[in-house]
């Protein structure tokens, strides 16, 4: 009986948490891409295999759908805190078609011990090292199709308990003449980040309200415009089955764009004013913080008690960007250049037989 309530609790976990696969530039996809940012946690126990760990997997798929050519993974990586500072850099490289892992513990193993208390964070009393991987392609093609020949996963696990959830990385395309065909390099500009000093031709994926906005008008209009947004909302759900059970909100935002050392800090989103919502459709508004480039929010903590009184805890967030308190922060305007995409990873504790984790996309949507 205890199995079967516990295939229940998985059953609700995995309601709104299936995503369909999409091709829209401004969106964080399903696609194959060339660069990719990913978030990491890991326990602070390097030496072990024991403890939570993020392991990712780079799959070179090929250059174009059309052939079978491929093409060496060839990666400069930066170790990057919640604060966007760079605590490491190398380079990963795999073999053509080939399937490349790397895992957190492995690569935070590396950073110089001076460094580490950078990469602490404190959750639910726990301390781990937690960041972000930001990956860049050294293998840019001149025939621009060639370069998004890359997919992703990761996954966060810890076997010892039972636990190993996963979601694809979402990668960012390169180049998808987005405007440029027509003439109008402004727009693709708003569609896609300059990569180098000739702006002519070489764009990277951005993952902004107004890249999104754009997108979608250039899809429903079939014209070129530059479209800004004029909302933008994110809509994680929770779960939260008992107490010792947990709900986190991972999310990335930076300033478009790269350096040879990563990417460049946004310095967060400050305090967010939001309305959460039962499973009731009971609501209250409440205001959550997110003070760092990438953040590990614990649900539980921000939930308001009189409509969370008791077990399970279930629901949804409103996160929502707009014009109506314009000029005040954060409003649409405050956002529309800055990348943003998030996940959300829900973890029943207990034994190895009871314990389980989600991870999935916290979905989004723009208007123009």
């Amino acid at each position: 009986m205890k199995k079967f309530f516990i295939a229940l609790s998985v059953l609700a976990a995995l309601v709104f948490s299936v995503v369909p696969s999409q091709a829209l530039v401004g969106m964080p996809d399903d696609t194959p891409g060339t660069d990719l940012v990913v978030p990491f946690i890991c326990s602070t126990d390097l030496t072990t295999g024991t403890g939570l760990n993020t392991l990712i997997a780079l799959s070179e798929i090929g250059l174009r759908p059309d052939t079978t050519s491929f093409n060496a993974l060839d990666y400069n990586y930066d170790i990057c805190t919640v604060r966007s500072v760079t605590v490491y850099d190398s380079r990963i490289t795999g073999t053509k078609g080939s399937v490349t892992p790397m895992n957190a513990k492995t690569e935070v193993a590396k950073v110089a011990d001076v460094l580490l208390p950078d990469l602490e964070i404190t959750i639910n009393g726990v301390t781990y090292y937690a960041g972000y991987f930001y990956f860049e392609d050294n293998n840019i093609q001149a025939d621009i199709a060639a370069n998004n020949h890359v997919l992703a996963q990761f996954l966060f696990v810890n076997l010892a308990v039972g636990q190993a959830a996963g979601a694809n990385v979402p990668m960012k395309e390169y180049n998808s003449d987005l405007g440029e065909s027509a003439g109008a390099a402004t727009v693709t500009q708003q569609n896609m980040a300059p990569i180098t000093a000739d702006t002519s031709n070489d764009y990277i994926e951005k993952f902004s309200p107004d890249s999104l906005a754009s997108a979608m008008a250039l899809q429903q209009l079939d014209d070129v415009i530059a479209a800004q947004a004029t909302f933008f909302g994110l809509y994680p759900r929770f779960y939260i089955p008992a107490s010792g059970d947990f709900n986190w909100l991972i999310n990335w935002q930076c300033q478009n764009g790269t350096t040879s050392t990563g990417a460049v800090a946004s310095n967060g989103l400050g305090s967010l004013h939001v309305n959460i919502y039962n499973k009731d459709e009971r609501v209250r508004s409440t205001t959550i913080r997110w003070p760092n480039e990438v953040n590990f929010l614990d649900v539980e903590t921000w939930l308001p008690k009189d409509i969370f009184d008791t077990f399970p805890k279930e629901g949804w967030i409103d996160f929502r960007w707009d014009d109506i308190a314009a000029g005040t922060f954060p409003d649409v305007a405050d956002i529309r250049d800055i990348g943003i995409f998030g996940f959300n990873y829900m973890i029943a504790n207990g034994t190895a037989s009871e314990a389980w984790t989600v991870l999935n996309p916290i979905p989004r949507r723009a208007r123009y």
